[in-house]
Parts: C-alpha cells; sequence; structure tokens
C-alpha cells in the first residue's frame, strides 16, 4: 500500500481519519507510559527508542528543535506592508513568543505592554 493512499483515505472517510487520529493518541500514551515506567525504576529496557520514537512521531511536543518555514511569498508580502504594519507584526510575533517561552517555564502568561511615545519636539 502505497502512503498516498492512507493521505486520501483520510480526506475521503472521516471515520478512517478519527480512527488514526485514536490510535495515535493510543500510541503515544503506550510510548510515554512506557517511558515513565522506565524512569521510575519499573521496566529495564532501553529508553533511547522510545525518545526517538516520540521525538519522531509527535515533533510538536517532544521535538528539541523547533522549526520556522518563512517562505519566499511571506517576505515579499510584508516588504508591502507600511512601517507600522511591520511593525505591528513583529508586536504580534514578540507576543507569541514571550508567551511560548513562559509555557516552556511552566510560568504564567507574561504581560507585556507595547505601547511607545514619540516626542514630535
Amino acid at each position: 500500500m502505497n502512503k498516498s493512499t492512507i493521505y486520501n483515505w483520510l480526506v475521503l472517510y472521516p471515520e478512517f481519519k478519527e480512527a488514526k487520529e485514536v490510535a495515535d493518541g493510543l500510541s503515544r500514551l503506550w510510548a510515554e507510559t512506557q517511558l515513565k515506567l522506565q524512569v521510575q525504576g519499573d521496566a529495564k529496557a532501553n529508553p533511547i527508542p522510545l525518545i526517538f520514537f516520540l521525538k519522531n512521531r509527535f515533533p510538536n511536543e517532544w521535538r528539541d528543535r523547533k522549526e520556522i518555514d518563512l517562505k519566499k511569498d511571506d517576505e515579499n508580502k510584508s516588504n508591502n506592508l507600511t512601517l507600522d504594519q511591520q511593525l505591528a507584526q513583529i508586536e504580534a510575533m514578540r507576543a507569541h513568543l514571550l508567551e511560548l517561552k513562559s509555557r516552556e517555564q511552566g510560568t504564567d502568561t507574561l504581560t507585556i505592554c507595547t505601547s511607545s511615545t514619540v516626542d514630535n519636539e
């Protein structure tokens, strides 16, 4: 069976997509449980394969490195924005990154003051 068949079934058959999502969740739960047992000393297997499985199968939650894909179109679009629009986008990105950082550190969301005053004198 080709991978494209699976991808097509996910689109064509909602019940297949739902079953796959349940199976994905169960496989993640199993692997995390096995890893937890190993950390607690209740299992004697090598944890490294489980870690690789989790990092590759569930990268959003387990991968060490976060990747950001910047497309050429996005770059060209930002060149057509006014300076105020670009600054607003930067502030939105900054707020988002600070929120991610606070989640990673397990703290409450940081409050950001983005207002600034400019003296035209």
